[in-house]
């Protein structure tokens, strides 16, 4: 009897003491199995709105009082002599925001998806109007005796289609397209009216197609890493103009224009460089263009040749940085960063029209930081950070201008960790504001009065000093303080 009362004990132990050697083990393996074992699952619902509630199904479709089903499923299979896996998932099926996704890749090497997906939103007021042609580009406005028209719910929905691949290239590319088609139609609130005149009621038809193309391939080594990518969009309105009924012409506008077609492409590289295991670089070059050419729904007005706006912004970006520590206490940053926005849209001068002004832009902004750790947990931070930017000069302003300004600010910070959820901050800074000659007020130069130049491009001397304390008690809460004096 004694012997075997002791021979539970002796096998107890010995499973605990496998279960301390094995079980870290045992629960990787378990693990790594549930990521390479496929696993499918379907789960069905039903859900009841209890009143009509547009707000609450504003963007699910969820608006009338009733009760909907709802399907969520997802099924996997994988190919255990290739790793090839194969996934088809839907979710909320049922319901008006359905998605769709088809997914087949074989990880390292390639793959290949595709996602539709249904984005709808209503608006949550119901609309009591006379307006007819809701939804179309003719509309009549048709007064009536406010509650004693028709009620409209409208709204808009955007079918999207997504396309992505997949494939790695040696020696060490990896190139990735995704293409996306999206079509949006319905209707939105809209109001029209001019020369103090009470807006009257419409509806912008919608009816648009965007599409997305976004290619890149990722090169990367010890020592660099670089991403090499084109992204261009494409929006198409199929709708021109707006024509409303009756057109008054001291109160209301007969035609209105609606989005034009627009597009734009971006060619860029980026990435990053290990100059040695204590100083990295980093870096992004990118040129864009930026077209709008759809022509116009009305004939130009006289002396017009213009047959639509013919926008062009080109757009160039350089921008790079190195980061290091140079001892064990003191580590250091540089950035500078160039973007040159060149607005070549033509000039249109007539009697009849404001002129357009181009608006080219150009900046160029640099920082140098140093963090040095003191004792007793201190941290002094230093930092430089200049900033001047160029504007393109109208042809008329309201306002005195100036086409460049610059601007210096240096800032000394001590920093330290009261303890392990408290930090506080003392800050010193003092910015200086100054740039190119003065423009006098084209459009009234001999006036009697002073016109006050905007103060964004205004010399400028401030001297700041802030107190700030950060305390987190807990790792999602975060609770600030911060003490500004500026002068």
């Amino acid at each position: 009897m004694k012997a075997s009362r002791q021979n539970p004990l002796v096998l107890t132990a010995v499973a605990a003491a496998l279960l301390l050697a094995f079980g870290p083990a045992m629960a990787q393996d378990d693990s790594v199995a549930q990521l390479t074992t496929p696993q499918s699952s379907i789960d069905v619902g039903a859900a009841y709105v209890s009143k009509d509630n547009q707000r609450f199904g504003q963007y699910t479709g969820l608006t009338d009082k009733g009760g909907y089903g709802i399907v969520d499923f997802s099924l996997n299979k994988r190919d255990d002599s290739t790793g090839t896996w194969f996934k088809l998932q839907g979710r909320n099926l049922g319901f008006k925001d359905p998605d769709l996704r088809l997914e087949q890749k074989r990880q390292g090497d390639w793959g290949y998806y595709i996602n539709y997906s249904r984005i709808p939103r209503y608006e949550p007021y119901t609309i009591n109007t006379g307006l007819q042609g809701i939804g179309t580009t003719s509309q009549t406005v048709v007064p009536i005796t406010p509650g004693t028209g028709t009620d409209y719910q409208i709204n808009t929905k955007r079918d999207r289609w997504t396309i992505g691949l997949q494939k790695a290239l040696n020696p060490g590319w990896d190139v990735k397209v995704r293409y996306r088609n999206e079509e949006k139609d319905g209707s939105q609130l809209f109001s029209q009216g001019r020369f103090g005149a009470y807006p009257r009621f419409l509806t912008r038809p919608i009816d648009y197609t965007m599409q997305q193309v976004d290619v890149m391939a990722d090169y990367g080594t010890d020592r660099l890493q670089m991403r090499v990518g084109y992204y261009g969009t494409m929006f198409d309105d199929h709708n021109t103009t707006l024509e409303a009924s009756p057109a008054v012409s001291t109160s209301y506008f007969g035609l209105t224009s609606l989005p034009p077609d627009n597009q734009s492409h971006q060619f860029y590289v980026t990435g990053g460089y290990n100059f040695t295991e204590e100083t990295r670089g980093a870096f992004k070059v990118s040129y864009a263009r930026a077209t709008q050419d759809d022509s116009w729904g009305i004939a130009p007005p006289a002396g017009v040749t213009q047959t639509s706006l013919n926008g062009r912004v080109d757009t160039t970006l350089v921008q790079g940085g190195v980061s290091g520590r140079a001892t064990r206490k003191l580590s250091w940053r540089a950035d500078v960063r160039y973007e040159n926005r060149d607005d070549k849209t033509p000039m249109v001068v007539n009697a009849s029209l404001d002129p357009y002004t181009q608006r080219s832009f150009e900046r160029t902004t640099g920082k140098l930081v140093g963090h040095y750790s003191l004792p007793k947990g201190f941290r002094l931070t230093g930092d430089i950070t200049y900033d001047q930017k160029k504007r393109e000069v109208p042809e008329a302003t309201v306002v005195d201008f100036r086409e460049r300004v610059n601007e210096a600010t240096y800032r000394v910070e001590l920093r330290r960790a009261v303890s392990q959820s408290v930090t506080g901050a003392v800050s010193v800074l003092h910015s200086k504001r100054d740039g190119s000659d003065w423009l006098d007020n084209l459009l009234e130069p001999s006036s009697t009065y002073t016109v006050i130049a905007p103060l964004n491009i205004a010399d400028r001397d401030r001297k700041s000093a802030r107190l700030a304390v950060n305390r987190m008690p807990t790792d999602p809460l975060s609770l600030n303080f911060r003490v500004d004096e500026s002068r």
